[in-house]
């Protein structure tokens, strides 16, 4: 019998799943494990990793213990569950009359990498699109104005739509923009 397969026995693996573990046709794989071809020994060397890494994937673990692996709350893991996110197998013995769930390692990724999404807060708003002619931008720029709009300027509209043809510089009064103030402009 050759190392590979009692490597592969010990891990309680068929052949295809240990062809797939270490990345090579299954038909190469089989000449190894039967004997008739030699085992590289750097294949033999990748196995054994493959094999430990198998091991500590399909590990059964609680969902608390999974939890702080995964750096998620226990809560987030129960309730994927619940909801068939997350592929779970119920131990034979309960804690307070409920069935204790085990879940792997490789169950708790897969749920990580498809379901699970991670908020790290409100996204910054995107900024509104230009409604205003160019013309105005300077005028509305005080907080004030830019509440109210056009109607705290005390000018019609249509005026602004008339003139904005026409290049015009617009300005303010010093004292600042309010319902009393008027626009001016300058041709």
């Amino acid at each position: 019998m050759t190392a590979l397969r009692e490597l592969r026995r010990a891990a309680d693996l068929s052949q295809q799943e240990m062809a797939a573990l270490i990345d090579v046709p299954v038909n190469t794989f089989r000449m190894w494990d039967s004997g008739l071809r030699p085992v590289p020994p750097h294949v033999l060397q990748i196995a054994r990793v493959a094999v430990m890494e198998h091991a500590r994937n399909t590990e059964l673990l609680s969902l608390d213990q999974l939890a702080r692996e995964l750096g998620v709350h226990q809560r987030t893991l129960r309730a994927a569950a619940g909801t068939g996110r997350l592929r779970v197998t119920f131990a034979s013995r309960s804690a307070f009359g409920r069935p204790i769930r085990l879940a792997t390692r490789a169950a708790g990724q897969s749920f990580m990498r498809k379901d699970y999404r991670r908020y790290g807060g409100q996204s910054p708003a995107v900024a509104p699109l230009p409604s205003v002619p160019q013309f105005l931008e300077p005028v509305l720029h005080h907080d004030d104005v830019r509440w109210r709009g056009y109607h705290a300027l005390k000018v019609p509209f249509s005026r602004f739509l008339d003139e904005a043809a026409r290049p015009k510089k617009a300005t303010i009064a010093a004292e600042g923009v309010g319902p009393a103030d008027r626009l001016q402009t300058t041709t």
